[in-house]
């Protein structure tokens, strides 16, 4: 049981982190656990867990579960080591504050989690983890969309988090031999909304405003947006440092974070990249290039004028006294300039800003470009989820693909200088 771990095995310390974690493959079904760390006295020291789990990839992440649950427990004083509690909104809670505390969810998360754990509570609030059934799960989310008149997405987000919180307690044994009751049930389905892009009209008319302006904040972020399919946040958090101008590329490395509820600049933080993949060098399009030294030499200007020293350190889109752009004035401005062209996208709406990284998506894959270069360019965490949001725009894709092949097929021979396809050299071999 979870509680069970809640008191430091010898040599533990308050507040220690595992400097490794291992798995040991026992059989039928069988992992064991092994986490080491060094004691007071600098001595290694391991402790071990057994899961049952259907693979390794499931045994892997009950180990990483048991790993943030150790190192959460670890940071509490002796005396502050309380049972966990049971009844499902208070663990939910204690959860939630787990992964906060332990720095796996940003502030932002953790204040959609506290909406998302109040809905749970409509549901299960004065019910133990352990009496929870999938029917009881099915019945709450009916209640929230026929009752309570919640959005797909809503109910979605609650069923999540509350799925999360009681796989934790099954990988951790703390549904005993439960099971977790929420893998029984499906969520509601959410019908994808139409994405709302720029045709190409409207594109020529949105550059062409582009090339009279000058490299204001709101001029580049736009190019960044449209040209390169940044995120509103990401390019906030451009610094000069993470421009290379000899190399003509430019690195992601930070986002500028909204917090809910901020209404000032207070609800915004420095973060990193929103995924793994995110964190990325992209090669810059000149017109991008030509529209960021621009930028640049203004501010260098800008500090000149004021006497400050203009330095890498910088916001690209910040201000000489080292403050970032906020995204949500970056939004502000771009409905500002939205609206003065008149620009409206396929949906019948005024596009987005973040409209701007779907245009490239889409030109980008009806223009044959491979959906692996599209899904790393745009920071995705996976292929399946790029493929997955673009549907729409594979079918296109693929038509013009076809279209494409029949001319290169339909040729006649003596189109190419010796009667042969451009494939390779006659020495290479079959791969």
């Amino acid at each position: 049981m979870l509680h069970d771990l809640l008191h430091t095995n010898d040599g533990e310390r308050s507040g220690m982190k595992y400097t490794s974690e291992f798995l040991r493959n026992l059989q039928k079904g069988k992992w064991q656990g092994i986490l080491r760390y060094k004691d007071n006295n600098g001595k290694w020291k391991q402790t071990t867990k057994v899961f049952s789990t259907s693979g390794k990839t499931a045994a892997k992440k009950a180990l990483a579960e048991w790993r943030l649950q150790k190192e959460a427990e670890a940071q509490k004083k002796p005396e502050d080591r309380l049972e966990v509690p049971h009844e499902t909104t208070s663990y939910v809670h204690w959860y939630v504050d787990t992964l906060s505390q332990t720095g796996r969810i940003e502030p932002s998360t953790k204040l959609g989690y506290e909406t998302d754990t109040k809905r749970i509570g409509e549901g299960f609030k004065g019910i133990d983890i352990t009496s929870i059934t999938p029917t009881m799960v099915q019945e709450w989310e009916r209640r929230l969309m026929a009752e309570r008149k919640l959005a797909p997405i809503s109910v979605i987000k609650a069923h999540r988090l509350l799925n999360q919180t009681l796989q934790f307690a099954e990988n951790t044994g703390d549904l005993g031999d439960g099971r977790n009751p929420c893998r029984a049930v499906r969520p509601p389905k959410m019908k994808r909304p139409e994405k709302n892009v720029l045709e190409m009209p409207q594109v020529t008319s949105l550059r062409t405003t582009l090339d009279t302006m000058p490299a204001s904040r709101i001029s580049v972020a736009t190019c960044l947006g449209l040209f390169m399919a940044l995120r509103r946040e990401e390019i906030c958090g451009l610094k000069w440092s993470d421009i290379d101008f000899s190399s003509g590329t430019l690195s992601v490395a930070r986002s500028i974070g909204i917090q809910r509820g901020g209404t000032d600049r207070k609800g915004t933080f420095v973060k990193e990249p929103k995924t793994g993949g995110s964190a990325r060098t992209l090669p810059i399009p000149g017109y991008v290039l030509e529209s960021l030294k621009q930028r640049k030499v203004l501010m260098a200007r800008d500090c000149l004028s004021l006497e400050v020293p203009f330095g890498e350190n910088l916001y690209v889109e910040g201000y000489v006294d080292g403050r970032y752009y906020d995204p949500r004035q970056l939004s502000r401005d771009w409905t500002s300039l939205a609206s003065s062209l008149g620009l409206t996208g396929t949906a019948g709406k005024r596009p987005t800003f973040h409209d701007l990284r779907h245009t490239w998506a889409t030109v980008a894959i009806y223009e044959g470009i491979d959906i692996e270069a599209v899904s790393a360019y745009m920071g995705h965490a996976s292929v399946a989820m790029t493929a997955d949001e673009y549907a729409t725009a594979l079918p296109q894709a693929k038509a013009r693909a076809a279209s494409v092949m029949n001319e290169v097929l339909m040729k006649d021979a003596k189109e190419t200088p010796d009667g042969r396809l451009p494939i390779g050299n006659d020495d290479q071999e079959d791969i």
